[in-house]
């Protein structure tokens, strides 16, 4: 792939986002933000986004431009190449919930978590696990007060049932 925006087109392309749908939805638009910031933060893959946490959980600012290029650029109908057997098995596990509220939580609960990932380095893994959750969720009362324990309660659960913090534990 020749450059990130060709690369992120082909993903659009994948997802079978169409650019007028793109534009024209802020459901399309928050599931981009939210696939993006998983498989960057995630699953490893080096987009180089700055991401900090906005309305509707993790935000980044020059994805949103780089998506809109791509829609006035008419890109996604236009880019040719494909995506790897792995990368689509890591885009189809990004996709993990349906539902926007839980989407939102879970992204939001995993950004606070990786951020204070320092905090455990010294830790066992239940110690660090245990430390996570303890922070993770007396913040995001804090940045999400409107979503309720149930929501933020199953966001870390699939958390922790996708091992999505194993990769910075001990």
């Amino acid at each position: 792939m020749a450059n990130r925006k060709e690369a992120l087109a082909l993903v659009l392309k994948e997802l079978g986002f169409e650019s007028n749908a793109i534009k024209d939805s802020f459901q399309k638009r928050f599931r981009i933000q939210k696939y993006i910031y998983l498989l960057q933060e995630w699953k490893g893959y080096n987009w180089r986004y700055g991401y900090n946490v906005y309305m509707s959980g993790p935000y980044s600012p020059s994805l949103t431009e780089d998506v809109y290029q791509i829609i006035n650029e008419n890109l996604i109908s236009d880019v040719n190449g494909k995506l790897s057997d792995d990368f689509k098995s890591d885009l189809s596990e990004v996709k993990i919930v349906e539902d926007d509220e839980l989407m939102e939580a879970l992204t939001t609960l995993f950004y606070i978590a990786k951020s204070f990932r320092w905090a455990t380095r010294t830790m066992s893994k239940p110690e660090a696990l245990s430390k996570l959750e303890e922070y993770s969720k007396s913040r995001f009362h804090t940045v999400k007060p409107f979503i309720d324990d149930t929501v933020m309660n199953k966001a870390w659960n699939i958390i922790q049932k996708k091992n999505m913090l194993d990769p910075w534990l001990s």
